[in-house]
């Protein structure tokens, strides 16, 4: 992968700014929304029941799984300023529920994520981590 440059596209747009982070860790933002794009290399390392096939990784919540999986490789660059690790396993257990079992074999219930409450009752809005994986990796095909 070359490295990611202002004026690439992203799964949001095209990227206004981009910060090296760590070898192989971006982060790509644009006007609306932005994420953190890892080297191949980096990606392949990510836990395959988190790992999105492009390597992209939106800055919401997808963030904690490369925090998860390289403690603190954010908050020196400052993107992550204030995450203990209880802060990065609960925005995996409410936004990433599926990818967090199978991770680390916790059993999660609707009291304890906000993602599975939500499906139970029909009421997300927004993509499951596989459709928006399969999104990204399009839209990142698109774009090569």
């Amino acid at each position: 992968m070359s490295e990611p440059r202002v004026g690439m596209r992203t799964p949001w747009g095209k990227a206004d700014y981009v910060k090296k982070c760590a070898e192989g860790v971006y982060f790509a933002g644009t006007p609306s929304h932005g994420g953190i794009k890892l080297s191949a290399s980096r990606n392949a390392q990510v836990h395959e029941a988190w790992r999105n096939a492009g390597g992209w990784y939106e800055e919401d919540c997808e963030w904690a799984i490369v925090e998860y999986t390289w403690p603190e490789i954010l908050r020196p660059v400052g993107y992550v300023t204030h995450p203990t690790q209880e802060r990065v396993l609960e925005v995996l257990r409410n936004y990433c529920p599926y990818g967090y079992m199978a991770v680390t074999g916790e059993v999660l219930t609707l009291e304890t994520s906000r993602v599975l409450a939500m499906d139970a009752k029909g009421e997300r809005t927004w993509r499951t981590e596989e459709q928006l994986a399969e999104l990204v990796a399009n839209r990142v095909a698109d774009a090569m």
